[in-house]
C-alpha cells in the first residue's frame, strides 16, 4: 500500500474517532454499493472492489465489511476468515472480530495488514465469554477465568487481578484511560505492568483524567498517593478535555501542579490567585486560565499574571507565534511593547513589518517584550527556507533571536541543498545552520544524514560529524579506523542505528569501543566508524535494509537488537521465504523468530 493510501486511512480513523466524541462531525464512509458493484474510497475517489458480491455485500463498520465470499478490511481480503460467522467484536481504532475459528486483532500498522490469531498465543478462547475491557493503550482482553493484554504481536498475561470482577472503571473501551479495579483492589497499567494503587477505595473511585483518580480519602497520580490536597474540594480544572495539561488541579487551598517525573505537588502562589473562580480562561485557548481578577498563561511550573490581556477578543495570529486582543499585540504570549495590532504584517515567524521598517522581538526576558528595527531592505526581504533569508543585497540566517549576515554568501546563486535542510550552498561555498563549512569540498560534499541535534557529511577526503554546542558549530572529521574507506560508494544505510556501507565493507557509527555495538551520540567527542567485522562474510554489494530491525544480504538474514544494542545474524535464516511479521516476529520455512532467535519450528501461520 503506498503512503498515500496510508495517509488517507489514518485520516479517516481521525474523523471516525472525533465521530465518537462529537456526534456533529460528518463520518466519511468507506464503501459504497452501486447497483452490482462495490466500491471503496480512495485518495483519488471511489475505486471498484473486485469480485466483491454487492447482493450480499454488509458493511459492519467504517471500513470493515464482509459477502457471502470474503471478509474486507478497506480494498484487502482478508483470507482464512469464514465470512458466514465473521463477527465484530470491537470497532474502535483497532477492529477486533471473531469467526468459528477464533478472535482476531489488527496491529497498529495500517500499511501493512497483521492478522493475529489468539490461538497462535497459546490462548484457548471461549467464544461465549470474551470481551474486550480495554482497545486504547494498552488493548486488554478477557476470557474465561484470565486477562490478557496485547504488545505488539504478542499476546501476555496479567495475573494477580480477580478475572470475573475485573473492569475498567469508566466502563467505556475505547478510552485511553489506565485505571481498572477488581472485587479487592484497584490498578493503573504502566509499562506492562498492573500496578496496585495502595489503600485505594474501590466503591467510591472516580477517574478525573488518563492519569488522576480519586476514592473517598486520597487523590492519585498514575499509581502514587498524593498528599497534602483536600479531597472534598478537589478538581482537575482540564477535566473532560484533551488539551494538556491534566496534572493542573485545585482544591479549596490552592492551585497545582503535580510534577510528573517526582509523583509530588508544585503549588502556585496564592496571594494573588481567586482559587474559587480559577478555571479555563477559553477552550480555544490551551494553557491560558482566569479568576475573576486576572488572566494567567501557563508556562513550565509557573502562572504569569497578563495584566492588560482582554480575553473575550484574545487571538492568534495565523498560524504564528503572534497573538493579539483588541489593543495589543502579543509574542506567545507576553505583551510586546507600544504597538498597535491593527498595524503590523506578520513576515513568518521571526519579524513583523509595521509601515515600512522590518521588526525582531527583543527582550522578551523583560515585563513586556519590545522590538528593534533590522537593517535589511524591507521591500525584498524573503524567506528562503528554514531560517535563511535574503533581500536583494544579502543573504541571512536567523539563530536564537538574531538575524546574521552571511559574509561573502551570494544572494543570486544561493539555494538550499534539500527540501527542509539545515544546509544551504551558493556557488563556491557550503553553509550549515548560517556556518561557513570551509574545510569541506564543495563538488564532492554529500549529506549522509541530518538530524536534529547534528549531521553527518562527506566529501572525497573524509567523514565529518557536525555538532553544535554553545551556540558554535563543531566539526569533527572521523580519523578512526577510516583505512581503506572507499568515499565515493560511501552511503548511509539507516541511522536507527547508524549503519553505512562502502563497495569493500559494512559498517557502524559508534561512540563505544565494542565493534560491534551500534551506539551512537552527538553528544561523544569520539567517533568511530567500525566494520561489522565479527559478522563474517557481509557482502556490502548486496546489504541493505529490509525493514526496521532488519537486514540482509545474498546470504544472510540480520537483526538489530535494541536492547543489547548489537547486530547478529539469523542463524540458518532461509532469504527466499523468510517474512517479516511485526518488529519482533519473523518466519521462514525453518522456523519463527522472536527478536532474531529462533523460538520454535514453523507451524504453518499465515
Amino acid at each position: 500500500m503506498n503512503i498515500k493510501g496510508h495517509l488517507l486511512k489514518i485520516l479517516l480513523l481521525f474523523v471516525l474517532a472525533g465521530s465518537v466524541a462529537n456526534a456533529d462531525i460528518r463520518v466519511i464512509p468507506i464503501y459504497k454499493i452501486n447497483g452490482n458493484s462495490v466500491y471503496y474510497r480512495t485518495e483519488n475517489g471511489l475505486k471498484k472492489l473486485q469480485n466483491a458480491d454487492a447482493k450480499t455485500f454488509e458493511i459492519l463498520g467504517y471500513h470493515v465489511a464482509k459477502d457471502k465470499n470474503s471478509v474486507y478490511y478497506w480494498d484487502e481480503k482478508l483470507n482464512k476468515i469464514d465470512p458466514k460467522t465473521f463477527e465484530v467484536v470491537e470497532g474502535y481504532y483497532i477492529t477486533m472480530f471473531k469467526d468459528k475459528n477464533g478472535i482476531y486483532t489488527f496491529g497498529k500498522n495500517y500499511d501493512k495488514l497483521k492478522i493475529i490469531n489468539f490461538k497462535e498465543n497459546g490462548i484457548d478462547i471461549d467464544f461465549n465469554d470474551f470481551k474486550v475491557i480495554s482497545s486504547e493503550d494498552p488493548t486488554i482482553y478477557k476470557n474465561k477465568n484470565d486477562i490478557y493484554f496485547q504488545k505488539g504481536g504478542k499476546i501476555l498475561q496479567i495475573t494477580n487481578v480477580d478475572a470475573k470482577t475485573f473492569e475498567k472503571i469508566n466502563g467505556r473501551s475505547y478510552l485511553d484511560n489506565k485505571y481498572y479495579r477488581d472485587k479487592n483492589n484497584v490498578y493503573y497499567f504502566s509499562e506492562d505492568k498492573m500496578l496496585k494503587l495502595e489503600n485505594a477505595d474501590r466503591n467510591s473511585v472516580n477517574e478525573l483524567s488518563e492519569n488522576i483518580l480519586k476514592d473517598k480519602n486520597y487523590v492519585y497520580f498514575e499509581n502514587q498517593q498524593i498528599k497534602g490536597l483536600d479531597v472534598n474540594s478537589f478538581k482537575v480544572i482540564y477535566e473532560n478535555r484533551i488539551s494538556e495539561p491534566e496534572n493542573l488541579i485545585k482544591d479549596k487551598n490552592g492551585v497545582y501542579y503535580i510534577d510528573e517525573n517526582k509523583k509530588t505537588l508544585i503549588k502556585f502562589r496564592n496571594d494573588e490567585i481567586d482559587i474559587e473562580s480559577f478555571g479555563i480562561a477559553n477552550e480555544m485557548l490551551d494553557d491560558y486560565f482566569k479568576d475573576k481578577n486576572n488572566v494567567y498563561y501557563l508556562q513550565g511550573y509557573k502562572l504569569h499574571r497578563l495584566d492588560d490581556l482582554d480575553i473575550e477578543t484574545y487571538q492568534n495570529i495565523s498560524m504564528t507565534r503572534y497573538k493579539k486582543d483588541k489593543n495589543n499585540l502579543y509574542f506567545k504570549w507576553k505583551k510586546v511593547k507600544g504597538v498597535n495590532p491593527d498595524d503590523i504584517e506578520i513576515i513568518e515567524n521571526n519579524f513583523i513589518k509595521i509601515k515600512n521598517t522590518l521588526y525582531k522581538i527583543s527582550n522578551f526576558e523583560g515585563k513586556e517584550a519590545e522590538i528593534e528595527p533590522l537593517s535589511v531592505d524591507t521591500n525584498t526581504f524573503e524567506e528562503i527556507e528554514n531560517n535563511y533569508y535574503r533581500d536583494k543585497n544579502n543573504v541571512y540566517f536567523y539563530k536564537d533571536g538574531n538575524l546574521q549576515k552571511l559574509k561573502d554568501a551570494n544572494v543570486k546563486n544561493f539555494k538550499m541543498l534539500k527540501e527542509s535542510s539545515d544546509f544551504g550552498k551558493d556557488q563556491s561555498t557550503i553553509y550549515y545552520k548560517g556556518y561557513k563549512l570551509e574545510q569541506v569540498d564543495k563538488n564532492s560534499f554529500e549529506i549522509l544524514d541530518e538530524a536534529y541535534d547534528g549531521s553527518i557529511i562527506k566529501d572525497k577526503n573524509g567523514i565529518y560529524i557536525l555538532t553544535e554546542k554553545s551556540n558554535k558549530i563543531k566539526i569533527n572529521k572521523i580519523s578512526e579506523n577510516q583505512n581503506n574507506i572507499d568515499f565515493n560508494s560511501f552511503i548511509e544505510i539507516t541511522n536507527n542505528p547508524y549503519i553505512f556501507k562502502d563497495k569493500n565493507a559494512v559498517y557502524t557509527l559508534n561512540t563505544d569501543d565494542d565493534k560491534t555495538v551500534t551506539v551512537f551520540s552527538f553528544e561523544k567527542n569520539d567517533y568511530k566508524l567500525n566494520k561489522l567485522n565479527k559478522l563474517n562474510n557481509i557482502n556490502p554489494k548486496k546489504f541493505d535494509m529490509m525493514e526496521l530491525n532488519y537486514f540482509k544480504d545474498d546470504k544472510n538474514i540480520f537483526y538489530f537488537s535494541d536492547k543489547e544494542k548489537m547486530m547478529k545474524k539469523i542463524k540458518n535464516a532461509d532469504i527466499e521465504s523468510f517474512e517479516i511479521m511485526n518488529d519482533d516476529y519473523a518466519k521462514d520455512k525453518n522456523g519463527e523468530y522472536y527478536r532474531g532467535e529462533k523460538i520454535r519450528e514453523n507451524r504453518g501461520i499465515k
